[in-house]
């Protein structure tokens, strides 16, 4: 799927490399994009459903506007991801929950937001994360989100290219085949 976004000096793509846990983060988030003069993200990609990347949503949404809402597909429930879901209709983005590969383009930044091939076989939400990959001119990023193993052997088996920056799985715990996977990024 192609998505356009139209971008201007205040607007920008947002991810959710860093997690949104309570007021104060959100409260940090905001305080950047009003001295960046950002009033408008075309999109925030919440890489899994888990109430540490939704829970300043709603803060940041009545202070930004906000153009999509990227989410994985899967069967998430419970109070916060309703909550979430109604501040997402609140906030008039239009949500996109992914179950296939799916490209969007903002101006000269290409996203690329890899779900889960099979949510079935994971045991965490964690494993089920977007796994993001970004692209603007020669630069490109991984963003793995939360991803532990064996969900890791998925996506270093589907994307292989190298990338200047790598945000590690998993906050950066270590893992069994780390050499490997940081041989395969090559990340600078």
């Amino acid at each position: 799927n192609k998505n356009g976004g139209s971008s201007s000096p205040s607007t920008t793509a947002g991810a959710n490399a860093r997690t949104i846990t309570s007021q104060t983060d959100a409260d940090k988030i905001i305080e950047y994009l009003k001295f960046q003069n950002i009033t408008k993200l075309d999109a925030v990609i919440v890489s899994n459903l888990l109430t540490d990347n939704i829970g300043g949503f709603e803060r940041i949404s009545a202070e930004v506007e906000i153009g999509m809402v990227i989410e994985p597909f899967y069967n998430a429930t419970g109070h916060r991801y309703t909550k979430f879901l109604r501040d997402v209709t609140l906030s008039g983005a239009e949500l996109h929950s992914l179950s296939d590969v799916t490209e969007f383009t903002f101006d000269d930044i290409t996203i690329t937001c890899h779900p889960a091939k099979n949510p079935i076989v994971y045991d965490t939400e964690e494993d089920m994360s977007l796994v993001t990959t970004v692209t603007h001119g020669n630069n490109t990023m991984l963003l793995c989100g939360n991803i532990r193993e064996p969900r890791i052997a998925e996506v270093t088996a589907s994307i292989t290219e190298p990338f200047d920056i790598v945000k590690l799985p998993d906050h950066g715990f270590w893992f069994d085949g780390i050499g490997a996977f940081l041989d395969l990024y090559q990340p600078q």
